[in-house]
């Protein structure tokens, strides 16, 4: 697989796999060329498991707006979410939430030295969700008295309870919090001034709606987790075995000592297919050490596979 075609967020990624001579059943023979230094590197492989990474799910188990059941992938890490919740390695739960419906424009005015000053929140619920978006305005005077707008991008969202949280477009150092709270016809945004910290209320419509928002939270199924492996790599699945396919590069670097290099492809067992798909695992690469003992003949000495089976974005 060529560097260039990597994406270094990847989904499954094979730990680098480290064996010495410490390691039980090595194999030996006599000849070393690329026939005998295949086998000899399969046999090393036969007992180690293909680990899957599957650190970078966990940014998918949370709760979220999406139905990976029923929505489209949008990449390989979906489309393998999507696979494990078919065969029900990972479980779905769902909650639903009552929100306040926030629509319109929100003013508040003032009077400043430099003359009268009108901010506005124009504010828009996103369809089935509790997000918000929409844009700032201010309107007032320069220090020469010339008359000016200033306009940034927001978005926000609010909880079932009316408190919300509004970010300005630019505005690094903070953002606006406070409350959506409803009198009557009037809506109030009851806004912590940031950075001064002055409670501001800023009036609009009430729209006297709330709207029901389903939240998804996804967890490995409670079974499947006990199948999990971790170590310092990380957290990783079993996928199945390694296959040698091709040696190459054999060399004789002392009487005592070669090295190599060779490809491998993943063989895949139910669960590894299930993360992986149809993406082809052949050719990844790898290194081997070989050495010589004193009756003649070769074993492994070391092996090192830091390849990795990288996903693709999809599309």
């Amino acid at each position: 697989m060529h560097a260039t075609t990597r994406f270094t967020g990847a989904l499954c990624a094979i730990a680098v796999l480290l064996l010495t001579a410490a390691c039980t059943s090595v194999s030996s023979v006599r000849q070393l060329d690329e026939t005998s230094a295949k086998g000899l590197i399969q046999g090393k492989l036969e007992k180690q498991p293909l680990k899957i990474r599957v650190n970078n799910m966990s940014q998918l188990m949370v709760m979220t707006l999406r139905d990976y059941k029923t929505s489209v992938a949008h990449n390989n890490y979906e489309a393998a979410l999507k696979r494990l919740l078919e065969r029900n390695l990972v479980s779905q739960s769902v909650e639903t939430k009552n929100y306040p419906v926030i629509s319109g424009a929100f003013i508040e005015r003032e009077s400043t030295l430099d003359g009268p000053r009108t901010g506005m929140y124009r504010l828009q619920m996103s369809p089935d969700s509790n997000v918000l978006a929409g844009e700032f305005s201010v309107t007032g005077f320069d220090d020469l008295r010339r008359q000016k707008t200033s306009g940034y991008r927001v978005q926000g969202s609010v909880q079932p309870d009316g408190k919300l949280v509004l970010s300005r477009e630019g505005w690094t150092t903070c953002d606006q919090a406070g409350a959506y709270v409803e009198e009557g016809s009037v809506a109030y945004l009851e806004l912590i001034h940031c950075p001064i910290g002055t409670k501001v209320r800023w009036q609009g419509p009430a729209s006297g709606k709330r709207v029901n928002v389903k939240w998804y939270t996804y967890s490995w199924a409670p079974d499947f987790q006990k199948q999990l492996l971790r170590d310092e790599g990380g957290l990783f699945a079993v996928g199945g075995g390694i296959d040698v396919e091709r040696v190459t590069a054999l060399r004789l670097t002392t009487e005592t000592e070669a090295t190599a290099e060779f490809t491998w492809k993943a063989s895949l067992n139910d669960t590894g297919r299930t993360f992986v798909g149809s993406m082809e695992t052949g050719g990844q690469h790898g290194t081997v050490a070989f050495g010589r003992k004193p009756d003649g003949t070769w074993f492994v000495d070391q092996l090192s596979i830091p390849g990795q089976i990288d996903y693709r974005v999809a599309g």
